[in-house]
């Protein structure tokens, strides 16, 4: 049996729970989550009444309903002691990464080991090449040109998930031209260009993004502009990079720009891609991060996330969180599982 500890001075283990067969229904996910709230002990009861109160109102409603009885995705695992949310999260999402762990040591060790691999990794190395090359030719940036477009990241644009077939000849030709007149400060053509682009392909060079991403805070008509342009855009990078920007909007403290952001992630292409963004989010070392992402994917997210919000309500609060988390994540698995 895999058991995964971490110890603090602070308080007892939190255990989560035996091996269970892979293929156990959503429905009967929950009948076992219910059955160990009633016999275990949690420290300071973490809410246990609430939890049951979720529990019950999910195994009345769906019962018998075809849609709690695919497998669950985040079922209850006998066995598994922790007391830190990554190690929840990244269990549940990581697939047995940190699998075998049996104290603090080992788990730091385990991280560690991957975060180096992960250093180590030449990413541009990674990309394969379309033909034509996969990286928009870099030119030098001169002061005006970045005055022109304030917050361009001046990084080259990775071709992550360059277009390929009869199109492709003409999406690198836009993208081409795009970053031309980014640089000269043509924002009009940039716009122009981009439209164009998006109807060939949806992704976006990364200096595309990252300037669309600046006119937001730009007069009202560029941000209009840049706004549309990014609702019709959801390749790999763009959804990564908004991502990224709505994370440092919290941070930043610009409450409009985040809901502006977050309104994108409710488009249907953007919701599944965000929504397993969230989910790593909700073990974020920034507290803010954390209840936003609660609040977010209770919009976004399935009914299989109940599981995975249940499972960090049973750990201890850490010293560093905030007043208000715990009760995002109970309004979290209220809405995930139809408003409790």
């Amino acid at each position: 049996m895999s058991v995964i500890r971490l110890f603090s001075a602070s308080a007892p283990p939190t255990i989560i729970g035996m091996p269970v067969p892979e293929s156990v229904s959503l429905y009967v996910d929950w009948q076992m989550r219910r059955e160990r709230l009633l016999r275990v002990s949690l420290p300071g009861e973490l809410g246990r009444s609430e939890m049951l109160r979720v529990l019950d109102f999910l195994l009345s409603r769906y019962r018998d309903a075809p849609e709690a009885a695919h497998p669950a995705r985040f079922p209850l695992h006998h066995g598994l002691v922790v007391e830190r949310r990554w190690i929840i999260v990244h269990h549940h999402l990581g697939k047995g990464r940190f699998a075998g762990i049996q104290n603090e040591r080992e788990s730091s060790q385990r991280a560690s080991g991957i975060l180096q691999r992960m250093k180590n990794l030449d990413l541009q190395k990674s990309v394969k090449a379309p033909a034509g090359g996969a990286i928009i030719g870099q030119a030098e940036v001169t002061q005006k040109e970045t005055a022109c477009a304030p917050g361009l990241s001046m990084e080259p644009p990775v071709l992550r998930s360059a277009p390929s077939g009869a199109g492709s000849s003409a999406a690198r030709r836009n993208w081409l031209e795009i970053n031309e007149h980014i640089f000269s400060g043509n924002k009009w053509k940039v716009y122009q260009r981009t439209e164009s682009a998006l109807e060939i392909a949806r992704d976006l060079p990364l200096s595309v993004v990252n300037y669309l991403l600046a006119r937001l805070e730009a007069k009202p008509l560029d941000a209009a502009i840049a706004y549309e342009l990014l609702r019709l855009s959801s390749g790999e990078v763009v959804v990564e990079r908004v991502f990224e920007a709505w994370k440092e909007t919290l941070i930043v403290c610009k409450p409009e720009l985040n809901e502006r952001l977050a309104s994108i992630f409710l488009l249907p292409l953007w919701k599944a891609p965000i929504a397993e963004k969230l989910r790593f989010c909700l073990a974020d070392d920034n507290a803010i991060i954390r209840i936003h992402a609660a609040k977010l994917l209770a919009r976004l997210g399935t009914l299989d996330d109940v599981g995975l919000v249940l499972d960090l309500l049973s750990v201890p609060p850490d010293p560093d969180g905030v007043p208000g988390e715990r009760d995002a994540l109970f309004a979290a698995a209220s809405t995930l599982g139809g408003n409790v």
